[in-house]
């Protein structure tokens, strides 16, 4: 798509690094948007059951 079209970005969220090097190698690295995964919540990598949302987030914080 990238290579298609002009008007076709990506970003950084979910993506390991190893895919976002060959975007760059591709040479459309000045098309990458700095995206972040910022807040995940119970919805992804186990976290805890039985807590709030509230409570995941503040969590969530602490870890970082």
């Amino acid at each position: 798509m990238m290579g298609k079209y002009k008007n076709v970005f990506c970003d950084t969220s979910f993506a390991p690094s190893d895919r976002i090097d060959q975007v760059k190698n591709a040479g459309f690295g000045a098309r990458i948007i700095f995206g972040t995964d910022f807040p995940i919540t119970h919805f992804y990598y186990g976290a805890k059951k039985g807590i709030s949302l509230e409570e995941q987030y503040l969590d969530d914080v602490k870890d970082l």
